[in-house]
């Protein structure tokens, strides 16, 4: 049974077809904890607060495959080591790290070696990440930017 998820706003259920927003929890206690809120109830003008930059717009329709390399990059980006950011997503999603590792170079056809240059230059990640998921160019470009 699929975990669900209380928005922080609403206190009311995320269930996986609706939109949300998945927000790093940066306390202290739980670091690698996310924090999940509806989109109608992130209203800027309401909670006076943008969207925090290391925000992960996800949706059921997003291949898991996309959604979990996207989840490294903003680990990375957000300092983490490549592969402390795998470990990261890995726990956050209760799955092995060799599969999350998989998602990031065998199913999008890179070796190690070569995704850790693309995420030294994100243009070419972005432009890369379109190449295999050409139906998300516009999701992976909001995510990355």
């Amino acid at each position: 049974m699929p975990e669900i998820h209380l928005c922080v706003s609403c206190e009311k259920p995320i269930y996986e077809n609706s939109e949300q927003f998945v927000i790093p929890n940066k306390h202290k206690e739980k670091p690698d904890c996310w924090k999940y809120l509806h989109f109608s109830c992130h209203d800027e003008t309401k909670q006076n607060t943008p969207v925090p930059q290391t925000v992960l717009k996800t949706n059921r329709s997003v291949p898991k495959t996309l959604a979990e390399v996207l989840e490294v990059c903003i680990e990375f980006y957000s300092g983490k080591s490549y592969p402390d950011a795998v470990k990261t997503v890995a726990k956050r999603r209760n799955i092995d790290t060799s599969t999350v590792a998989d998602k990031c170079t065998r199913r999008i056809n890179l070796n190690t070696d070569e995704f850790k240059r693309l995420l030294q230059n994100k243009i070419q990640l972005v432009n890369h990440l379109i190449q295999c998921f050409p139906t998300y160019e516009n999701y992976i470009r909001e995510t990355l930017s």
